[in-house]
């Protein structure tokens, strides 16, 4: 594989990684807004 493919791969991957973590972002958002406030608490403390 040339450097120049290996760039392009590196570079797909890190947005697709990009993406993943956006995407658990909004995840846990929505977790922490569904969940009442003592449930976020007693998860931060376990």
């Amino acid at each position: 594989m040339s450097q120049e493919t290996q760039w392009h791969a590196f570079q797909e991957i890190e947005e697709e990684l990009f993406l993943i973590e956006e995407l658990l972002h909004r995840l846990l958002e929505k977790r922490v807004k569904e969940a009442g406030p003592f449930d976020v608490l007693a998860y931060l403390n376990r």
